[in-house]
């Protein structure tokens, strides 16, 4: 058993989650439930390893990228977020870029759920587009948002997303209104 005393962050490095059989991606299923079941996945076949006051859990299938030209490769990453601390996000994106071996993420989707108002969205998203002003994440996107906030958002933001993940919980349609938008 790890000795998890005086642990203040957790680093968890999933490794690639479409090579998890158990994982399906269900109509309706919330970014929270396939977080959970990533997450649950990758800690039953992980190694655990304490370093200072961070502890790595890492998949035991680790991504391999050397041996493969990267320009072949299609690196996209879901972030999961719940605080706007710039700080954390960038080591979190340093980190993932690291732990992939790549310069560049080819696309993120970011799913983010403010515990306040939109103020806080607005600065998390303000993050990924400096990374992809900087070239280290080519595409970025969001998730689970409705239609008329990602249509504010869309209208508000600078570098303007090119995904947007919507939960099919009405039965795999995509609402009229965001179909109108996306024809813009």
């Amino acid at each position: 058993m790890l000795d998890s005393r005086g642990v203040t962050k957790i680093i968890v490095e999933t490794g690639n989650v479409l090579n998890l059989n158990d994982i399906v991606k269900k109509p309706g299923q919330k970014s929270t439930d396939e977080l959970l079941e990533c997450l649950k996945l990758a800690l039953t076949n992980c190694k655990k390893a304490k370093k200072s006051h961070e502890l790595e859990i890492t998949s035991k299938e680790p991504v391999y990228t050397h041996d493969v030209d990267t320009n072949e490769l299609l690196i996209s990453v879901k972030l999961f977020v719940d605080f706007g601390e710039a700080k954390i996000l960038e080591e979190a994106l340093q980190k993932c870029l690291n732990y992939l071996e790549t310069k560049c993420i080819n696309s993120l989707v970011l799913s983010y759920k403010p515990k306040g108002n939109d103020v806080e969205l607005y600065e998390v998203w303000n993050i990924l587009e400096n990374f992809a002003r900087g070239n280290k994440i080519c595409r970025i996107g969001i998730a689970d948002l409705d239609t008329d906030q990602f249509i504010a958002f869309y209208e508000r933001v600078q570098v303007k997303p090119s995904i947007v993940q919507i939960s099919l919980s009405s039965c795999c349609v995509v609402p009229p209104a965001l179909q109108e938008f996306a024809k813009l």
